[in-house]
């Protein structure tokens, strides 16, 4: 009798208190858990407000007496377009040096070929046409009023590499203030099949990088992030 009772007790009064209390154990794990995520939402929060609020919003910039300006050419018209757009923003202003770059894709040349043609004179087509492109360009600073010596124009080899790689790459190196291209307009497949020189620079660089479009003027802001650009082969 005694055990039929211990039996019922179990059934009516211990089963329930058991699945209780997995119940209510589960909502203390599930109550940590939130409030880990709650607290660490609110901490970086805080840590992001501080980070913001903790630099003087007035303190003056420090800028260089002299700005160097990267300008990337390529064979189309937009880059020379982003070069006019220099040009007659500046007029040859003394504190502006100019960087046109041409970045070149030089095959493997023959071993007995490469020192006779250039002592020569008579490059290959590529950097023939790269050279041209570098002397419009150099041209066009020159009729603004920029003096020979604020211009440095430069043919690099892209070795494989990205277009936008070798652009970072020069304007870490030789210290410049700001990246200038050309807009060009992609589609969004030609964008995802071949890349973005302007978006690549614009994520990845630590300096300003400017985007001039078609209809850019001296009295117009050129464009900073562009929906389509010039691509990277």
């Amino acid at each position: 009798m005694v055990f039929l009772v211990y039996i019922h007790h179990a059934v009516t009064v211990m089963m329930p208190t058991a699945e209780m209390m997995v119940g209510n154990g589960i909502q203390i794990v599930l109550f940590f858990i939130a409030g880990a995520f709650i607290g660490t939402y609110s901490d970086m929060r805080i840590s992001y407000g501080r980070a913001i609020s903790g630099g003087n919003l007035y303190s003056p910039a420090v800028f260089p007496a002299e700005q160097k300006l990267l300008v990337y050419l390529d064979d189309s018209g937009a880059s020379i377009n982003a070069v006019r757009y220099i040009a007659h923003l500046f007029k040859g202003a003394p504190d502006i040096r100019v960087t046109p770059l041409k970045v070149v894709n030089t095959p493997e040349a023959e071993p007995s070929s490469s020192n006779t043609t250039r002592e020569n004179g008579n490059f290959p087509a590529h950097i023939s046409s790269s050279y041209e492109v570098a002397t419009l360009a150099r041209s066009l600073l020159l009729e603004s009023g920029f003096q020979s010596t604020s211009i440095e124009s430069k043919l690099v080899d892209r070795k494989n590499a990205r277009v936008s790689d070798v652009l970072l790459a020069e304007q870490e190196s030789g210290g410049h203030s700001a990246i200038v291209v050309g807009r060009h307009r992609l589609t969004r497949s030609e964008e995802f099949l071949f890349g973005s020189v302007a978006i690549r620079l614009v994520r990845q660089a630590n300096c300003p990088v400017w985007v001039i479009g078609d209809s850019s003027s001296p009295e117009r802001v050129p464009d900073t992030v562009p929906a389509e650009s010039a691509p990277e082969s």
